[in-house]
């Protein structure tokens, strides 16, 4: 028997966590289920699958985020293909583990052989795994296997998968060239700084003239780079390490999710993407024949904000003691009327996933056509910013060459 920690709702609403002995997670499910809980969380008490939110924060880095997608979008069509043409589950997950290239990936594939020939579900088998295969992955899995369409579910997972690594990709593609742009530009100023400004200085000197205060501050702050590098280094590569930390903990994580989708020209941006990806996992998990509230929460565990989350955790909640979900979502200022209202005409038709669904491919070509306009407009701004920068360093330099030039060229 092992032990599992759960979060659940009563039918009145209330939150419930504790910990039930089972001999596996259905079975757990199951128990709680006939004590009139809905169960939102349910983990191996003890385990490093124990903390949801530490999982997510272990693979929050963008470079693992996308090496995991990629493994995950891999995996489901490769699998899709084998099931829907008859494979056995074993032999396809077989196949699939003989094509893997990463050692680490092999090692998971045959974890996941080994367990399904032993006789557990695939699904509970990617339980053993939550970095690779999270809540909404199991669980569309899960679904597949109870209702005989596995492929059709595995199709589904890839393209969840594949979308989101696309929406990752543009976005950080937009970021790369701005990114690279400011870094090249600080190394030359600081370059120029260091080792072309003495020289000016010197030269200066030696000329014995009276030097415009724009250059005085500007070899002021050579001076000051090359007598306190050792303190201006530790500083400049400690700052990005701090934020880096901060962003870690969740009062900074926080704090940076409320920054992004308040900000003027990002928050819209920031606000659409996030909404995307909602309309499309909860769709998803809709039209998989996922209980609303299930898909809520799994739904909200999938969401990278933790102010999206807060506002799936209520209207989980909310729905419990009965409430519409269009009414938690109307007058919100993380919902924008759209999806409000498609959440509304989904609801009053039936038709809610398929609603969520169509939306989500309407936003996501939305956000492309947004995320590469707000690029166009941010890198104006920042050639112009560097050129200002790089224009004064340069005036500050040659202007006192123009004043010795027009005095010794005037009349004597």
């Amino acid at each position: 028997m092992n032990k599992y920690s759960y979060q659940g709702y009563e039918s009145s609403g209330t939150v419930k966590r504790g910990q039930v002995e089972a001999a596996s997670s259905d079975e757990a499910r199951e128990k709680l289920s006939r004590q009139g809980l809905f169960v939102t969380e349910l983990t191996k008490a003890g385990s490093e699958a124990a903390d949801e939110d530490a999982r997510r924060g272990g693979a929050r880095a963008p470079w693992k985020i996308m090496k995991r997608l990629s493994r995950l979008c891999e995996f489901s069509r490769q699998l899709s293909v084998l099931v829907s043409t008859g494979t056995p589950l074993v032999q396809a997950l077989s196949a699939v583990e003989r094509q893997a290239s990463d050692d680490e990936w092999k090692a998971i594939l045959r974890d996941l052989r080994e367990r399904v020939e032993q006789g557990s579900s695939l699904a509970e088998a990617m339980m053993e795994h939550p970095v690779e295969f999270d809540a909404l992955t199991h669980s569309l899995i899960a679904a597949g296997e109870s209702a005989g369409n596995m492929p059709e579910m595995l199709k589904r997972l890839g393209g969840i998968a594949r979308q989101r690594q696309k929406t990752m990709q543009t976005v950080m593609g937009a970021m790369l060239y701005p990114c690279l742009l400011i870094m090249v530009s600080f190394i030359v100023i600081v370059v120029m700084l260091v080792f072309v400004v003495p020289r000016f200085a010197g030269m200066f000197e030696s000329l014995d003239a009276k030097l415009p205060s724009t250059t005085a501050f500007l070899l002021m702050l050579g001076d000051m780079i090359r007598a306190w590098w050792f303190v201006i280094v530790p500083v400049v590569v400690g700052v990005p390490i701090a934020i880096f930390f901060a962003l870690s903990k969740p009062a900074g994580r926080r704090f940076a999710d409320r920054a992004m989708v308040t900000l003027p020209v990002l928050g819209p941006v920031a606000r659409s993407l996030s909404l995307a990806r909602i309309a499309r996992l909860l769709g998803t998990l809709l039209t998989s024949h996922v209980k609303l509230l299930e898909a809520l929460e799994l739904t909200r565990q999938a969401c990278g904000n933790s102010l999206y989350r807060e506002l799936l955790t209520s209207a989980s909640a909310k729905v419990t003691t009965g409430e519409d979900l269009a009414r938690v979502f109307t007058n919100n200022k993380l919902i924008s009327p759209a999806f409000a209202e498609t959440v509304r005409n989904g609801e009053q038709t039936g038709r809610l996933g398929e609603a969520l669904t169509g939306l989500s491919v309407f936003m996501d070509e939305d956000n492309e056509t947004a995320v590469k306009s707000l690029t166009s407009l941010i890198e104006p701004i920042i050639l112009v910013v560097l050129g200002v920068v790089v224009g004064f360093v340069a005036l500050s330099l040659f202007l006192p060459l123009f004043d010795l030039t027009a005095s010794a060229g005037g009349p004597k």
